[in-house]
């Protein structure tokens, strides 16, 4: 299982996001962390994540369609 964080690249929320979450995750679970900066325009990166993996949002979001089709392409998505 990895975790991956997914957070919004182009403000300081989303990169304080993701940091508060990196930390959190590295204290509490026994996992690898991968993290990605990512824009509103960009192309989700699916063929990074498996379905055994955990993926974080963070600070963004997509259109919902898009959004269903991330989360069910994860074991669990938390979206924050």
């Amino acid at each position: 299982m990895i975790s991956h964080i997914f957070y919004h690249l182009s403000d300081h929320d989303g990169q304080c996001s993701a940091a508060l979450a990196y930390f959190y995750i590295k204290a509490n679970y026994n996992t690898e962390i991968k993290m990605y900066g990512i824009d509103h325009y960009g192309n989700f990166p699916y063929d990074q994540i498996s379905k055994n993996d955990y993926v974080y949002m963070l600070d963004i979001s997509f259109p919902i369609n898009e959004m269903v089709k991330i989360k069910n392409s994860c074991l669990k998505f938390i979206w924050i």
